[in-house]
């Protein structure tokens, strides 16, 4: 028998019970009442609670963000909501659902009037096992784009136990894996160091955020007593942000940030399920609980060299060589000179001739001409022109090696975040930027590398 319960906001409704669902490892529950805040993510071993309590306000267990043609946003959040209703629901998935969790499970409806949306979140819990499986869909009844939900959201203490010490966040960025203890010890020094650079310090304040697919899609707090574990189950590694916030002195949110493309009018459903779930140990057990998800995915379950197109020479593990090109107007100490690239190889092939077949040449910052194009700042013409830089390839590959390129074009955005008055429909570059990039013409390009020199450079104008 399906139990129906349903908050109508300023009502004066009588207060409905949490909902609550568990197995023997994990319990968690919601309060309707509350606009669907997360009350309980409880270890049932240890009896810990991680959701931390108090505050003004309850922690929204969603926040999206919409926007318009003119891309003036507006954000909306689940305690905005005019009505929520709640259901149990049965143990398979329906309605768009993504596949593959089993669990018996309720579904909270959330009527917001404007915009106009209608969320509906799902939570499920298996029979057994350590984890409970969260789905968020949106169905957008304005003209505006949904790009991007906050989900699912709740609070965690910054000390899990009696020593601040004691209490661990790991976050795993692929350039630089972060592991964080004593998290107002944190805060503080974070704090200090932003108020050097005479910025405004106030809560709330990231500790750090990074976007997949360059942070694996997890994150974990513990200490000796028991840990958290949040992750997104996502098989096709869509593009999404992971933060660590600071709310105030004492509680935090490990924030999970679900994006995509700016479809105006479009309903937007999160195609994958977040896992939230508890464990015992260190880092080591939350990674070998994502573990045992990412080796069932496509990309993961056989290994990377084991697809049918796959060259041989990849099989036969090439060395990787890596090039970050020192622009000729920039002092770049400790780079590669685009002169010396070539003799740089020759003498590589000279002191390990058994590594030199099939090398990997790895091409960095041939064009630092805008930060907006990527993390490292590439955008094309390459600054020595196209001519004179795929001459350069064909040779490398000649000489029996293998030329890539590093261009990071995945993070090009329409406005940038950092410069907001910036539209590149409007501005395709930053002025003073183009004005500082070489480019070669033509005639130029024709000629053999050699010597650095000035003639034939000319310096951009801005347009």
């Amino acid at each position: 028998m399906k139990i129906l319960c349903a908050i109508l906001v300023g009502a004066g409704l009588a207060a409905a019970a949490e909902l609550e669902l568990k197995n023997s490892a994990i319990a968690v529950r919601v309060d309707p009442e509350a606009h669907g805040a997360i009350t309980a993510i409880v270890d049932r071993a240890s009896g810990r609670n991680f959701v931390a309590r108090g505050g003004a306000r309850p922690t929204p267990l969603y926040t999206i963000t919409l926007a318009d043609d003119k891309h003036q946003k507006t954000t909306v959040d689940s305690t905005q909501a005019r009505s929520v209703t709640a259901r149990t629901i049965g143990p398979e998935g329906r309605g768009g659902q993504p596949p593959a969790v089993i669990g018996q499970g309720f579904e909270l409806r959330f009527i917001h009037e404007n915009p106009a949306l209608t969320v509906r979140v799902t939570v499920r819990v298996p029979a057994m096992g350590p984890l409970s499986y969260w789905w968020l869909n949106a169905e957008n009844k304005s003209p505006l784009a949904v790009i991007r939900a906050v989900f699912p959201g709740f609070a965690v203490p910054q000390v899990l136990g009696g020593d601040p010490d004691d209490t661990v966040v790991i976050f795993p960025n692929a350039n630089n894996s972060q592991r964080y203890w004593n998290l107002p010890q944190e805060f503080k020094y974070a704090f200090q160091q932003r108020r050097k650079t005479e910025a405004p310090v106030a809560w709330p304040f990231r500790l750090c955020s990074a976007l997949a697919p360059d942070v694996v899609q997890m994150m974990a707090l513990y200490d000796r007593a028991a840990g958290l574990y949040l992750a997104s189950y996502d098989d096709k590694v869509n593009v999404k942000e992971y933060s660590v916030e600071g709310l105030d002195a004492t509680a935090m949110r490990l924030n999970m940030a679900h994006l995509q493309p700016w479809l105006f009018g479009e309903d937007f459903a999160i195609p994958y399920y977040t896992a939230i779930g508890v464990f015992h140990g260190d880092w080591t057990e939350a990674a070998e609980i994502y573990r045992a998800w990412a080796t069932r995915q496509p990309w993961c379950a056989r290994g990377t060299l084991a697809a049918k197109d796959t060259p041989e020479w990849i099989k036969r593990y090439p060395v990787h060589l890596r090039f970050m090109l020192k622009h000729p107007v920039r002092n770049d100490p400790g780079r590669t000179e685009w002169d010396k690239l070539l003799d740089k190889l020759e003498e590589f092939g000279r002191d390990y001739p058994e590594l030199k077949p099939d090398a990997m040449v790895n091409i960095v910052d041939y064009d630092p001409g805008g930060f907006w194009a990527g993390f490292y700042g590439e955008r094309w013409p390459a600054w020595m022109g196209d001519q004179a830089f795929a001459a350069r390839v064909r040779e490398i590959k000649r000489r029996g090696m293998h030329p890539s390129l590093e261009p990071f074009g995945w993070h090009l955005t329409l406005q940038d975040e950092y410069r907001p008055d910036y539209d590149l429909r409007k501005k395709p570059f930053f002025p003073d930027l183009l004005a500082n990039t070489l480019m070669w013409d033509e005639e130029d390009a024709r000629r053999p590398a050699g010597p650095a020199r000035t003639g034939g450079v000319r310096r951009g104008r801005a347009p």
